[in-house]
């Protein structure tokens, strides 16, 4: 069982330097808009708290997991609620893998501006972000071959092996980001019909830290580009549809997620706590698994469900058990505003 766990750790502290791997990406993107592109930070017209949780992988032992926390204060021009200057975020995020406390956690602060803020029917909003990543690794739970002998099996006193004295069991870096989101018809009501069209483009890890943990050796952080675009169209003042698209590439690997969300007002009243309308959509993740989503809101928040039901390799082996993911948004009305950018978790 020792070799085991020592088989583990070397291959999670040796996966950035030999895999083609992606950074962790929600299902529900859209509700951890920082986290996808750093300009969401300025698209939205209400000040409001989100927090995603997602697990997967739990049939094969200790769950992954991947949770994030991020603030969007939307900034506008004072006295014109259709001119949006830009907006600010802070975010927080980790992911935790296996039963040997190997994390990454993150924190970024992000700022965007509006380029076209003299133009109410279009929105283009630049953005940077700049954070520190910590990535560390806990081997005082495992059990090694110098901690046994023949005859009295495991001995905790015995002293361990620490895998090289080069191993960093903790390092911070620097990380960058920038992103552009463009909009056409930017301002329109969701309960009038019409259409709403947007697109955007991020890049993280811009600066290339060193992600490595040896000492001896240097592995810049991939980097990773996202593309997102999206069509909104009301049909009524009660229903409406939203297909959308994200793509990740990163190391030559690439994720494309496509489907649609459908909104539907159940009252024509809103409150805050009695949930007004329901959500609705489905996706594919390209050679990877499909995706459901369901979710309720009101006008101080919107609480959604998903779950992956895995269609690659992986499904012979967690019995096709996929991913969970729950996301919650907390948001203070802006009366006699108009949101700058739709998105399916309003």
């Amino acid at each position: 069982m020792f070799k085991l766990y020592r088989l583990i750790v070397m291959w999670v502290v040796w996966l950035p330097l030999c895999m083609h791997g992606q950074d962790a990406i929600f299902s529900q993107y859209y509700a951890s808009s920082l986290y996808l592109n750093p300009a969401f930070s300025g698209s939205d017209r209400n000040l409001n708290v989100n927090v995603s949780h997602r697990s997967q992988w739990r049939s094969l032992g200790s769950a992954y997991t991947t949770s994030q926390v991020s603030l969007v204060v939307p900034i506008y021009r004072e006295g014109l609620s259709d001119y949006s200057i830009g907006g600010a975020g802070a975010s927080f995020w980790q992911s935790t893998a296996g039963d040997f406390g190997f994390k990454t956690m993150g924190a970024n602060l992000s700022g965007s501006i509006n380029m076209f803020r003299n133009n109410p029917d279009n929105a283009l909003l630049g953005a940077i972000q700049i954070g520190a990543i910590q990535k560390s690794i806990d081997l005082s739970s495992l059990q090694w071959g110098s901690q046994f002998d023949r005859f009295n099996g495991f001995d905790a006193s015995r002293a361990a092996d620490p895998l090289g004295e080069n191993l960093i069991k903790s390092r911070m870096i620097l990380d960058l980001g920038a992103g552009f989101v463009y909009a056409r018809k930017p301002h329109r009501d969701i309960r009038q019909r019409g259409t709403s069209f947007w697109m955007g483009v991020s890049g993280y890890h811009l600066n290339r830290a060193n992600e490595s943990m040896f000492s001896t050796v240097r592995s810049p952080m991939p980097l990773i580009y996202k593309g997102v675009l999206g069509i909104e169209h009301s049909f009524s003042p009660r229903f409406n549809i939203a297909p959308n698209a994200l793509l990740a590439y990163q190391r030559e690997n690439m994720q494309i997620n496509g489907g649609l969300y459908m909104r539907y007002l159940l009252v024509e009243k809103e409150s805050d706590l009695a949930p007004s309308e329901i959500l609705l959509g489905a996706w594919y993740r390209v050679e990877d698994a499909i995706i459901g989503i369901i979710g309720i809101s009101s006008n101080l928040y919107t609480l959604g469900f998903s779950y992956d039901l895995n269609q690659n390799g992986l499904k012979d082996y967690t019995g096709v058990q996929g991913a969970w993911e729950v996301t919650l948004r907390i948001q203070r009305q802006r009366k006699q505003m108009v949101t700058i950018i739709q998105n399916p978790n309003r």
